[in-house]
Formats: structure tokens, C-alpha cells, sequence
């Protein structure tokens, strides 16, 4: 057997963009949108880390919660394997990785004031870093740890309090970017010729949540506007351009939302499924783009000094 042939029959691991994506298929193949959350903290609360107490902030909520769905975890609470290690746990045999979002570090050379040679950190994309559900871990004091964050998690807001806040962030971000939201008809969507979005009345929608939820998926895809984060627009539906532009917004809408306390409770089409689960099988880095333009597009409506700086 010659050096290639012996190349050639090595099968090739999946990475775990590869891996995450797959599952992810396998989920909305079942019918399954991912993105799907009641903001009632009976789950646990926010996606947080069980030892460092970290909440998953950026894009790993979204992504966390998918696991939480895929793969029946009660609770949102996680850990590093390393952390797991230091603190004499150990995990699960047979248990599988979820994967986070981490920023990438690296340093450039720049001059200061003084004329002089420094190094730098900056910030450049992300890679994926695996991390283990609470289910998956065993240890000795790990169920008087989780009782104890238990008692500590986060409680929303009376509900008024939170759809008063929502009008509040939407009416401040329409303000800021001279956007219009006409209620009429009985389809939500946005145009970007117009550079409006339409909304059904609100009378026609079955709850206050159901009416914000689908209202940030919408504002989330006037932030791809040439005037705004200049996003590709064009394109029908099936076409590759418009699947990953509605998994943006679908993302975008449920990390607004899980800020902002409120179910994710958007009505799509099951062909949307259907164009994700197209989109995601012919090109993986997909999930990886949408997930970091979803980030972009909550932070541009949420925090747009931090946006903008």
C-alpha cells in the first residue's frame, strides 16, 4: 500500500462545527425549530456556568439552548473539562462535548505616544470549545451546588414591566435609524427598498410576547440594510442567500428576546426548516456566519454605542 492509498483510507473526523451542524439537521429534520424559548426561568434560568458562575453571553445562548432542546437537558447549567477536572468531578463515560462560542486572542505590533514599539491584544473571530452539561457530570457535592444556584437564578420581571420595556427598546431603535413599522395586513415582514418593516395589528396577535418576538425577527432584518451592518438582501425563496438571512433574523430574534426576557415565540413556516436544513448541509460555516451576524444584529439594536465604537 503506497503513502497516499494509506492517506486516502483514513476517514476524516468531523470537525465540530461538522458535529454541531449535524445534530442541528437531525433536530429540525424531527420538525424541531431549536429557537423556541418560554422566558419563564423554569428551566434554571440564563445559560450559565455552574463553577465560575459566568453567564453565556455573545452568541452561546442560542446555542446553548439548542443542546438544552436536542438533547433533553433540564438544566442550563455547564462546565469546562479542565474546570470539571480541578474540581475532581469527572464526566459521564459515553457523554458528548457541546460546543461554545470563544473569541480567537492575538497580538499586533503598534506605536504608543512615545513613538515606541508595543504589542497589542485584539479580538478576530471565534473558534468552538467544548463544554459538558450537568447532566453529563458527576460529583460529589454537584447536586447541593446546583440546589444552591437554584435558589439564586435570576426571576424575570412582573410582565408588564418587561412588554413596557420591549416597546421601549423597539420605539429608541426605530427613533435612532428613522425606521418605520406600519401595522396592517396580516403578514409580518421587512422591506428593504422601503426600509420598512409591516407588522399584523396587534390585536391579531395571541399574546405580547408572540407580538415582540416576531417584532425583533423583523427589526433584526432592517439591521442588514446598506445604511446599517450591510448585509446580502436579495433573493427568493430557496435561494442560499435568503435561507442564511432568515436564520440571521431567527437567531438575532431569539437573542433579543432572551435579553429582553420574553418567549421566543415567532410563527415561521415548516419550510424554513426545510431551507435551513438546505442551506446548512451545502455549506457548514454557514451556522458559524449567522450565528456571528445574529450577535451583531442584537447588539445593533440592544447596545448601539457598543455597536457603533
Amino acid at each position: 500500500m503506497t503513502t497516499a492509498t494509506r492517506a486516502k483510507s483514513k476517514s476524516k473526523k468531523p470537525t465540530p462545527e461538522e458535529k454541531l451542524v449535524e445534530e442541528l439537521i437531525n433536530l429540525m429534520e424531527s420538525g424541531k425549530n431549536p429557537w423556541r424559548k418560554e422566558w419563564d426561568c423554569t428551566n434554571g434560568g440564563k445559560q450559565q456556568n455552574i463553577l465560575s458562575h459566568h453567564i453565556y453571553t455573545g452568541q452561546n445562548p442560542a446555542l446553548l439552548a439548542f443542546y438544552q432542546m436536542a438533547r433533553g437537558y433540564a438544566l442550563p447549567l455547564w462546565a469546562g473539562g479542565g474546570q470539571i477536572k480541578t474540581k475532581g468531578w469527572k464526566i459521564r463515560k459515553g457523554s458528548k462535548a457541546c460546543y461554545i462560542c470563544v473569541p480567537s486572542k492575538y497580538q499586533i505590533e503598534v506605536e504608543n505616544n512615545f513613538g515606541e514599539k508595543v504589542k497589542e491584544s485584539r479580538t478576530g473571530g471565534f473558534y468552538f470549545s467544548p463544554i459538558f452539561n450537568v447532566k453529563d457530570i458527576e460529583g460529589e457535592d454537584k447536586n447541593e451546588i446546583i440546589a444552591r444556584h437554584q435558589g439564586e437564578i435570576e426571576r424575570p420581571r412582573p410582565e408588564p414591566e418587561r412588554m413596557e420595556n420591549c416597546e421601549k427598546v423597539f420605539a429608541a431603535y426605530h427613533g435612532r435609524e428613522a425606521l418605520e413599522t406600519q401595522w396592517m395586513g396580516d403578514t409580518a415582514c421587512y422591506s428593504p427598498s422601503l426600509d420598512i418593516v409591516t407588522m399584523p395589528e396587534r390585536k391579531k396577535f395571541h399574546s405580547a410576547h408572540a407580538l415582540y418576538s416576531t417584532w425583533a425577527h423583523e427589526l433584526a432584518h432592517s439591521t442588514g440594510h446598506q445604511k446599517r451592518l450591510k448585509r446580502p438582501m436579495s433573493g427568493g425563496f430557496g435561494l442560499n442567500s435568503y435561507a442564511e438571512e432568515e436564520l440571521i433574523a431567527e437567531l438575532a430574534a431569539f437573542l433579543i428576546s432572551d435579553e429582553l426576557q420574553i418567549n421566543s415565540d415567532t410563527l415561521n413556516h415548516a419550510n424554513y426548516l426545510q431551507s435551513w436544513i438546505k442551506c446548512l448541509r451545502k455549506d457548514p460555516s454557514i451556522l458559524k456566519d449567522s450565528l456571528r451576524d445574529a450577535n451583531r444584529a442584537k447588539n445593533f439594536i440592544l447596545y448601539p454605542k457598543e455597536t457603533k465604537s
